[in-house]
């Protein structure tokens, strides 16, 4: 069975779940927490909307990003795509993937009559960035990094 990595969301839920002893510990002392197949939905769709949060290209993080700064928009985009190659190489290599992505889609499209975002809508945008770092993990499904499969077909050559 593969194991999935957590965002800090279910980590601060994890937490508190602990702190006020709402799951316990077995006779051996292990302590054990099994997700519903509901917490299983929760954490695929945090996953879904970490990616798409992801602020870069023509994502709804990008579109954020253009929107609140258009000329920071491919800097932050080419930052983006940057990071992603230690993720890939440490973490999980599907970060490979939306590197590459992102690459093909960088381009944000023209907006006519763009006006400054006003302070609420910038708190909306603001909103955005935390539920992205709330929703994001660098390894959404763990053993997967570009170095351990290297390993891997190092060790069976």
């Amino acid at each position: 069975m593969t194991s999935v990595g957590y965002p800090p969301a279910f980590h601060i839920v994890f937490y508190l779940l602990e702190t006020f002893g709402a799951y316990g510990q077995s006779a051996a002392g292990d302590v054990g927490l099994y997700l519903h197949p509901m917490a299983v939905a929760a954490w695929t769709g945090m996953l879904a909307t970490a990616l798409n949060l992801i602020p870069g290209g023509q994502l709804d993080g990008g579109h954020l990003i253009y929107a609140l700064d258009p000329r920071a928009h491919r800097r932050i985009t080419l930052l983006v795509i940057v990071l992603m190659a230690p993720l890939a190489l440490f973490f999980w290599s599907g970060w490979l993937v939306w590197l590459i992505a992102l690459r093909f889609m960088m381009r944000h499209p023209p907006v006519e009559n763009q006006q400054p975002l006003p302070a609420d809508r910038r708190r909306l945008a603001v909103a955005a960035a935390v539920i992205f770092l709330l929703s994001f993990t660098p390894m959404p499904l763990a053993g997967g990094s570009l170095l351990g499969l290297v390993r891997e077909i190092l060790a069976r050559s």
